[in-house]
Order: structure tokens, then sequence, then C-alpha cells
């Protein structure tokens, strides 16, 4: 078909817009008659146009795309931060209504008890204490730090957790009149040994005479708390915050203190026996007459603490900080200050004639030396730092030579890694004496094992590990004289 014929069968009335300028033509035209353009060779309207015009023409539609598809991203992710934070202010708002219910269930079934079953009194069903008891020590893990501090304090007001400690002949004179009423064999109703109060907030709470021996008291808040004369034997109160706290008289036989902070705390009559004191900050503290013989107090910070006629004899005070301390009249017989610093502090060269001497920053700040090994010396092994407990879990063979000589063989297993993945249970069976020790620990900066064991008798060591997997420490018992040495070789190897 001719181009005349396709023409004449397309109506006048059938237009197109010109692909160059837009105006209106004839549906069969070939040249716009407007800009007089052949339209069917430049229906693109690039005509006489360069590369870098056509581009020109495309950058700002790619930009609007471009941007807007940032900025819908950008406001995609703002509104799911959003939505993302008020999940969390929803769940956080679900989670405190469900610890209020847990706690005022608490509350409204022990009041019950005090009223309607009298509980706390002399005559009290032991049924009925076995429901406190357990109804308390089920509460506890639900709870936050504020919560579990309200709960403690209800359980002293009402008189549920007093007594508790059989005080020593010498501390019952100073606990009198705080704890006039209370038996010397008395229980508390309501016992905490084991009870989890991690984190508890007790900020300028009074609880003495209380009975928390044997609490989980890690990280607690303790800051200015009135703990006189309280019960605390076995508490675990590591990295406690324990700062301006009054704990005279209190009973810390055998406490777990490491790293726990108790600057400015007045110890003086505290019952410290056995206690973990390794690491902790005792800033300012007052330990007047304190018993500290043969304490572990390495790498503790005693600056300022108040040590007037303390009883150090023996203590391991390796890179301790006694900066200004008051050492007036204390017995340093036989107490290891290697790289400890005494700058400045109250005491005389008479009473450090006996003590161990090595790299000790002495009283006017010069280096002493006097007991420091010869290089003849037997070297250390090398050592391999420990990252975490994961690294030396298992079971281990051990020989090891007591304090005072004597050699003996058992096994020990390292048994478990905590969710922090830096402390761990030990389990020592020792064939020779038939005894039995357990003990937990931590892996300390500078990739060593740190353990404070219990069984015939208490006390602490450190451990390291060597390149070919055996492992080397030192122990102490707490109260004794000198250090025990140890081999472990695992059974397996890793």
């Amino acid at each position: 078909m001719s181009e005349e014929q396709t023409a004449s069968n397309l109506q006048p009335t059938d237009t197109k817009m010109c692909p160059i300028c837009g105006e209106t033509i004839n549906a069969a035209a070939k040249k716009c008659i407007h800009c007089e353009e052949l339209i069917d060779q430049n229906w693109l309207g690039f005509k006489g146009k360069t590369l870098w015009d056509v581009l020109a023409l495309l950058i700002v539609p790619i930009v609007l795309a471009v941007g807007g598809f940032l900025l819908n991203r950008a406001e995609t992710e703002r509104q799911n931060v959003i939505e993302s934070a008020e999940t969390e202010r929803q769940n956080a708002k679900e989670e405190d209504r469900g610890r209020d219910k847990v706690l005022q269930s608490y509350f409204d079934k022990m009041t019950e008890l005090l009223l309607k079953e009298e509980l706390g009194k002399s005559n009290t069903k032991p049924e009925v204490q076995s429901i406190a008891q357990y109804k308390t020590l089920t509460a506890l893990p639900y709870l936050d730090s504020r919560r579990k501090g309200l709960l403690l304090e209800f359980l002293y007001e009402s008189k549920l957790i007093a007594g508790g400690s059989e005080f020593p002949l010498e501390q019952r004179s100073v606990c009198r009149d705080l704890r006039a009423g209370i038996s010397e064999h008395e229980k508390p109703i309501v016992s905490l040994e084991d009870a989890d109060l991690r984190g508890i907030s007790l900020t300028n709470a009074i609880l003495r005479s209380a009975a928390l021996g044997g609490a989980d008291l890690r990280d607690a808040d303790l800051r200015g708390a009135d703990l006189r004369c309280t019960d605390l034997r076995n508490a675990d109160l590591r990295d406690a915050d324990l700062r301006n706290a009054d704990l005279r008289g209190a009973d810390l036989r055998g406490a777990f203190l490491v790293n726990a902070s108790l600057v400015s705390t007045d110890l003086n009559n505290a019952l410290l026996v056995n206690a973990f004191l390794r690491g902790a900050a005792l800033r300012g503290a007052y330990l007047l007459g304190a018993d500290l013989r043969g304490f572990d107090l390495v790498n503790t910070d005693l600056r300022g603490a108040a040590l007037w006629d303390a009883d150090l004899r023996n203590a391991d005070l390796r890179d301790a900080d006694l900066g200004g301390a008051d050492l007036r009249n204390a017995d340093l017989e036989g107490a290891d200050l290697r790289n400890a610093d005494l700058t400045k502090a109250w005491a005389n060269n008479d009473q450090l004639k006996t003590a161990i001497l090595c790299e000790t920053t002495m009283l006017d700040g010069k280096k002493e030396n006097r007991d420091c090994p010869s290089d003849s010396s037997p070297s250390t092994p090398q050592t391999v730092p420990i990252s975490s407990p994961a690294m030396v879990v298992g079971e281990y063979t051990v020989i090891g030579e007591n304090p005072g000589g004597g050699a003996y063989n058992g096994t020990c297993f390292i048994l478990y890694e905590d969710e922090v993945g830096r402390s761990f249970e030990i389990v020592w069976r020792i064939y020779t004496s038939r005894q039995k020790f357990e003990g937990i620990g931590e892996v300390t900066e500078k990739g060593e094992l740190y353990i404070m064991y219990q069984g015939a008798f208490h006390g602490d060591g450190t451990w390291f590990l060597t390149p070919d997997g055996s492992i080397h420490g030192t122990w102490r018992a707490a109260g004794q004289v000198g250090e025990g040495t140890e081999i472990w070789t695992p059974v397996k190897a890793r």
C-alpha cells in the first residue's frame, strides 16, 4: 500500500504530538509543521545533541530518583529505630509490671502468714516457716535490684532475719546492745543462705544484726549501709560496693570480698577470720587492731587505711598500695611486701626488719631490694596467659607439697564456666589424706587462675598455665604460715 493510500485512510481528526516540540500534528505527518523537524528520523528528539547533552537531560531525574530512594530508606530506618525503641519500652513496662506482681504477691502471702499463721512467733509451725522460706527464695530471682532491696527490708522490719551468728566471747560486748533480745543460738525465721541477692540496692539501709550468712551478694550496692554486727559469714560479696558502710562488729568470717569496694568503710572489731580480701579497695578503711594474720591482700588498695595495732604477720601484701596508711604499732613480721608501695605510710623501719622487701617502695619513696632473689635462683616456668576458663576446663592429676613439707597427690576437676565466662568451680580429691576440697575461682587480669577453696581448712592460691598444658600454682591456708605448691597435669591432652 502506498503512503498516499495510507494517509488517505486516516481521518483528518487523527492527530499525534510532535516528539520534538510537543505540538499537535496530523497523525500521518512525517514532518512537523511547527518545528519543521523530520519526525521519523528524530523520534527520540536527539538530533544535533551530543552524549553530554543527553546525560545532562538524564542526570536530574536520576538524582531525584536516588535522592528519593535514600530519603525513603533513611525514613524507614528512623521509623524502625522508633518502633524498636517503643517495643523495648513496652517490654520494659511489661517486665516491670511482672516484677510488681511478683513482689505484691509475695507481700500479700507473707502478710497473711504474719497475721493469720503467727509467722515469727515462738509457736510458729514448721510448715508455715517452710512456706515463708520457699516464697522468699523463689521470688528473689524474678526481681530487680530495687525490688530485692524492698523485699529484704520487709524481712528485716518483720524481724524474720534476726539472729544467725554465734559471736565469740570477745565480740559479745561489742554487739551486746545491738543484739539485745537475740539469743546467741537463735536462727532466723527465713534463712537467706544461697539466696539470690545479686546486685541488690540497699544504699544507706539499716540492717543491724541481720542474718545474711551465705547469701549471694555479688555486685550489691551497700554504700553507706548500717551493717553493724550483721552476720555475713561465708557471704559472697565479690565486686560489692560497700563504700562508707558501717561494718563494726560484723561477722565476716569466710566472706568472699574479692574486688569489693570498701573505701572509707568502718571495719573496727569486725570478724575477718578466713575472709578473702584479695584485690579489694580498702582505701581509707578503718581496721584498727584487725587480725589479718596470713591474709591474702595481693594487689589490695590500702591507701590511707587505718591499720593501727593491726596484726599483719605473714600477710601477703604483694603489689599492695599502702601509701599514707596508718601502720603505727602494726605487726609486719614475715609480711610479704614485694612490689608494695609504702610511700608516706605511718610506720618505722624497725617494723619492716622481718618483712620481705623486694622492689618495695619505702616510706621515703626509695626502692628497697633487700630480699630479692639472686640471679642464681631457679627461674619460674614460662607461662601462657589464660583468657577464659574454657582453656583449662577438664580433669587433672595433682601432685603437691604442703607448706610444712610432706607430699600428696590426687585429682582435680575444673567443672563449670559461668555466663560471664571468667569464673569457674573446682573440686579436688586428695588421695593421700582422703580429703575433698571445693573452690570457686576467676581468671585474673594477668591471665592466672585465682582460687578460693574450702574443705578441711580454708585458703586461696594462684595457678598459671605453662606451654606444655600443665598448671603450676601456690596455695595458702588461712591463719597458717608458708605456701604449698601444686602441679596439675591434664588427663587428656587439649
